[in-house]
C-alpha cells in the first residue's frame, strides 16, 4: 500500500509540475514569451496582419503589403480622397476594401491589384453602413448603422439573414466600431461593451465582457484588445484577462496573426513580436 501510495504522490507531483510550466510558458500569455522580432519607423495610422506573415500597412493614399520584418514593400495606390476606408485581410488571395464614403468594395489579389469593384445598390445607398467584412461562399456583413442591424449579403447583394441590435443592447449610444468572421461566427465589437458573437445565419450566441476603447482582435480561441499603452489578453474559457506588453507610447493600432503581433504607437513605429 505504501509502495501505491508513493507512486500515487510521484505521479500526481509531476502532473503539477507540469501544469506549473505550462501556466509559466504559455504563448499567449507570458510577456516573456513575447520577442521582439524588428522595431522601425513607418508613415502609417493602421496595421494588419494575415495568415500567410505578411503586414499590410495603411498610409496616405496607399495600402502597402510586405512579410513581416522585411523591407521589400509591394505597393498598391488606391484613391483616397478624403475617404473612410477598412481593410479586411482574412483572405490573403481576397483582401477587402471598404470605401464608406462611396459605399464601394474593392477586392485585391496577393499582389495588391484590384480584381474587382462593387458598389452598392440602390436599395442601400441611402442607408448608413459604416462597416463590412469578408463572409464564406464570396458573401460579406453589413453593418447597417441606420437600422441598428447586422445583415448577411451573397456576392450579388441579396439579403439572406438580419438581426437588429436593439434586441441585444439596450443602450442605444453603444455603436459597433468592427467586425469580421472567422470560422463561421460572426464577431461584433462595440467599445466600451464588449464583443457580440453571432453564428453564420446571423443568430445571437453570447456576449464577451471584455471592456475596451477602441480595438479588439480575436486569434486562436483568445480575444486581445488595448488600452492607452497597453496591449491584454482574454480568455473567455477561464474568463481571465492578462496585461500582454506594454508600449512606451500609446498605442494606435495592431493586429495578431499567424504567432506575430504588430503594434504601432502614437509615433508611428512599427513593432513586430513574435509569439513563441
Amino acid at each position: 500500500m505504501m509502495k501505491i501510495s508513493n507512486v500515487y504522490l510521484f505521479n500526481f507531483g509531476r502532473f503539477l509540475s507540469i501544469l506549473l510550466l505550462l501556466c509559466l510558458f504559455s504563448p499567449l500569455y507570458a510577456q516573456s514569451e513575447l520577442f521582439q522580432k524588428c522595431t522601425k519607423k513607418v508613415n502609417a495610422k493602421e496595421v494588419h496582419l494575415d495568415l500567410m506573415g505578411n503586414v499590410y500597412l495603411i498610409s496616405g493614399n496607399s495600402l502597402t503589403k510586405n512579410p513581416v520584418c522585411v523591407d521589400d514593400f509591394i505597393q498598391f495606390q488606391f484613391p483616397f480622397n478624403g475617404h473612410n476606408v477598412t481593410i479586411d485581410a482574412s483572405n490573403s488571395f481576397k483582401i477587402l476594401l471598404f470605401f464608406s464614403n462611396s459605399r464601394k468594395i474593392i477586392y485585391l489579389n496577393n499582389y495588391l491589384s484590384s480584381v474587382k469593384e462593387l458598389t452598392f445598390p440602390d436599395v442601400l445607398r441611402s442607408e448608413e453602413i459604416p462597416l463590412v467584412c469578408n463572409s464564406y461562399n464570396n458573401g460579406i456583413w453589413l453593418y447597417n448603422l441606420s437600422q441598428n442591424s447586422l445583415a448577411r449579403y451573397s456576392a450579388d447583394f441579396n439579403k439572406q439573414h438580419e438581426v437588429f441590435l436593439n434586441t441585444i443592447i439596450e443602450d442605444a449610444s453603444l455603436i459597433p466600431t468592427q467586425v469580421f468572421e472567422v470560422d463561421n461566427q460572426v464577431f461584433l465589437g462595440v467599445p466600451n461593451y464588449g464583443v457580440l458573437i453571432f453564428d453564420k445565419f446571423g443568430s445571437f450566441i453570447k456576449r464577451i465582457p471584455i471592456i475596451y476603447p477602441k480595438l479588439f482582435r480575436y486569434y486562436a480561441g483568445k480575444f486581445y484588445f488595448i488600452n492607452q499603452n497597453s496591449l491584454f489578453g482574454y480568455d473567455p474559457l477561464k474568463f481571465e484577462e492578462q496585461l500582454l506588453l506594454t508600449s512606451a507610447e500609446e498605442i494606435i493600432s495592431f493586429d495578431i496573426a499567424k504567432d506575430y503581433i504588430a503594434i504601432i504607437d502614437e509615433k508611428q513605429e512599427l513593432t513586430v513580436y513574435e509569439i513563441r
